[in-house]
């Protein structure tokens, strides 16, 4: 049982197979300056149960628990690139009418709601599992923002192993459960950072609020006009904290072939707390939402030598890639 003093999140370390990771443990709603988390929400969210039933989830939640079929599709094979087929996955979900644009369509037809986005998805996807295949057997993935996962989930059920941040409490659980329905192989290659907003910074906490109704992933950072979370307050960390944490002895380690990134445009603030995994890990390829134009991808080219391979949904997200040199294909 891990514990913090003083309300003070705390970095701590696990080892999953031969690596290090930090994790944060967040200290119990009554010991926040807030104290209006109920304890079991507090437990359900920060993952404090492991791998719980539904129905003790559906408990602790307070409302039924939603478990919605992602459906697998094929993926062509393209030069150097082998004809795949990325799984379907069980993924617990928000009530469709909180969610409309991935739950609901995840429960009616087993795919996002919006025609456009869905097909952004499995493209991205597709590529990250040709990308994992085409490398070596210890190659890992990393998803930054990772919702309910359903960028992550095919992957690990295709047996690659991941690191996944998300700073949602109410997406954290989802994602755990669904990575727990998964079965124990693939649960042993999640190693899961959430609730934790990635950072610039360390150690301060960030407050989590939804930016639009019937959206659950977008989140933005705000306070009420008393200076207290009318949110969710959840720690803030760098990247860099949480991939080395204070030792050489990482993810680095294992090829990192893709990062996929989406935190509602504060791409760049992950970025500028993430320099030592950019330099050292070397992610090969980088999915990015945003544009050539958005801070974050300009800082990836000029600072880390990124070049754009293509953009997606009408140049709104990039796909990049390490010193490839590859020709840049313009929207996919």
């Amino acid at each position: 049982h891990l514990s913090t003093s003083n309300g003070v999140a705390r970095l701590v370390f696990s080892v999953v197979g031969q690596h290090r990771f930090a994790a944060f443990v967040v200290p119990h709603p009554h010991q926040t300056r807030t104290g209006r988390e109920e304890p079991r929400r507090w437990m359900l969210q920060r993952g404090v149960l492991g791998c719980a039933q539904p129905d003790k989830l559906g408990v602790l939640a307070g409302r039924p628990v939603l478990v919605a079929n992602m459906t697998g599709f094929h993926v062509a094979s393209t030069a150097g690139s082998p004809a795949l087929y990325v799984p379907s996955v069980s993924v617990y979900v928000h009530p469709p009418a909180e969610d409309r644009l991935i739950s609901k369509g995840l429960l009616e037809h087993g795919s996002w709601s919006h025609r456009n986005n869905e097909k952004t998805r499995r493209t991205v996807v597709g590529l990250m599992l040709q990308l994992l295949t085409q490398s070596t057997p210890a190659a890992i993935f990393m998803d930054i923002g990772a919702n309910i996962g359903t960028f992550s989930l095919p992957l690990l059920a295709a047996g690659y192993s991941g690191l996944l941040v998300e700073a949602s409490p109410r997406n954290a659980w989802r994602l755990r459960a669904s990575i727990c329905a998964l079965g124990p192989i693939a649960h042993s290659h999640a190693v899961v950072v959430a609730p934790v907003a990635l950072s610039s910074t360390s150690n301060g906490t960030a407050c989590m609020k939804l930016a639009k109704s019937q959206n659950m992933g977008t989140m933005s950072v705000t306070v009420n006009e008393s200076g207290y979370c009318d949110g969710d307050e959840v720690p803030t960390a760098q990247l860099d904290d949480i991939v080395f944490g204070g030792t050489d002895a990482t993810l680095c380690s294992s090829p990192v072939v893709a990062l996929k990134i989406d935190v509602e445009q504060h791409e760049q603030e992950v970025f500028l707390g993430a320099d030592r995994v950019l330099r050292h890990c070397k992610p090969q390829h980088i999915f990015i939402e945003g544009g050539p134009g958005t801070p974050a991808v300009k800082l990836l080219m000029e600072k880390y030598k990124y070049t754009i391979v293509q953009t997606f949904e009408r140049g709104r997200d990039t796909h990049l890639a390490l010193g490839s040199g590859r020709p840049f294909r313009g929207a996919g």
